[in-house]
């Protein structure tokens, strides 16, 4: 018959052996608790970088769309920039450009000409430019023939000009003298002779 110093000491293996499985089932639930919270954190981790994979397409897309405005934008207003420039070369030069001012004229005697409204400049001189501290003056002064129609057109451009749409230079009129030839007529439009002094501007 057993005694019961071996009872004592299979019950004392007992309890070891069920405190041992307790101690297994708490490694194993800390085990499975850690685990499942670095699974959560890994998935965590990739949404994060799948979205960031998606916000940094989005940047891209989006800085190349306002790069490609950008670009266009700034050809545009390269483009405006030059027009604008060549424009005031012809409307305000940078200097008297007497030469340009000459087929100005040149080009408005051959626009306002027809058959039935003269219009011809018979002498154009240029006098020394004046300079002063905020613009220059080139003194300039044209002996035309002329209908009544045209005199009246050369009047309206004089007083148009500096037009960025028409690019004609800057001038006004500092005096008139006109003179009307006896028997002159064009098909019944009556032929006047005028002198008219001007100031053409520049830089």
């Amino acid at each position: 018959m057993p005694s019961v110093e071996y009872y004592v000491e299979v019950s004392k293996q007992n309890f070891q052996v069920k405190v041992y499985s307790l101690l297994c089932l708490v490694l194993v639930a800390v085990i499975g608790f850690y685990g499942y919270v670095r699974v959560q954190e890994y998935l965590a981790l990739q949404e994060i970088v799948a979205e960031s994979d998606e916000l940094i397409s989005n940047l891209e897309l989006e800085a190349a769309t306002e790069r490609a405005q950008y670009e266009s934008v700034k050809g545009e207003f390269s483009a405006f920039l030059e027009s604008l420039n060549k424009k005031m070369e012809n409307i305000f030069p940078v200097a008297d450009n007497y030469i340009l001012l000459t087929r100005q004229f040149d080009y408005i005697e051959d626009s306002f000409a027809t058959l039935t409204n003269t219009f011809q400049i018979s002498n154009l001189v240029f006098s020394e430019p004046v300079y002063l501290e905020d613009y220059s003056i080139l003194p300039v002064r044209v002996t035309i023939a002329s209908s009544l129609v045209n005199f009246d057109n050369f009047l309206k451009l004089i007083e148009n000009s500096g037009d960025f749409d028409a690019e004609t230079r800057l001038m006004d009129l500092t005096s008139v003298r006109l003179s009307f030839p006896s028997g002159a007529n064009t098909k019944n439009n009556e032929i006047i002779n005028f002198t008219v002094s001007l100031n053409a501007y520049f830089q």
